[in-house]
């Protein structure tokens, strides 16, 4: 008798997936008091609403929990699907990090439960520029009050993001285009013959 077992095993990839970008500016001039490692406050769906980088209109963010430390990010976008993606940020020992940034990751309490930036940040070496990424969430798509707050920590050149309907293919939110995760598939074929 002859048996054929066929195994695979998907390997997903990790993308650098945040935009980060030169700014003429030190961490540490920044006045940021409102600063948190606590992802649990991050689980569920938000709206991307502003960032650094080349604007991404309809782009939202699901933040869940995989275990203790560990929280898994799907990136979609509305109108383009190829860029949707995600990756994984962590808790470790008081330190937010992830497989798309090059830093630790901040998260900024914009406005209590409603709106948070995840914000990383790294000192260019003999210099006095750093490069960072940033990103606003929010449950609203029409919430503005993120400016305030960033100006006042020293933020600026946010691009602002557009969900309008118009504008925003609704029938592609949810939509998951799994080739565009950067998957690598390693298909394993054990033959075995009796």
């Amino acid at each position: 008798m002859k048996f054929l077992t066929i195994n695979f095993l998907l390997v997903f990839a990790s993308l650098a997936v945040a935009e980060e970008i030169i700014i003429g500016k030190l961490c540490d001039s920044y006045n940021i008091t409102n600063n948190s490692t606590d992802i649990n406050q991050l689980i569920g769906t938000w709206y991307e609403i502003a960032k650094y980088g080349p604007k991404e209109d309809c782009s939202t963010d699901d933040i869940c929990k995989i275990n203790a430390t560990h929280y898994n990010v799907v990136h979609q976008n509305g109108i383009n699907s190829s860029h949707n993606h995600a990756y994984t940020i962590r808790n470790e020992n008081g330190t937010i990090n992830s497989n798309a940034t090059t830093s630790a990751i901040q998260i900024l309490n914009i406005e209590n439960g409603t709106a948070y930036a995840l914000w990383s940040c790294l000192n260019i070496t003999n210099t006095s520029d750093s490069t960072q990424s940033l990103i606003i969430l929010s449950t609203n798509t029409n919430y503005t009050g993120y400016k305030t707050v960033l100006a006042n920590m020293g933020f600026d050149n946010t691009t602002s993001i557009n969900h309008s309907p118009e504008i925003c293919n609704v029938t592609s939110y949810g939509t998951l285009n799994l080739a565009s995760l950067g998957i690598v598939t390693l298909i394993f074929f054990v033959i075995q013959i009796m």
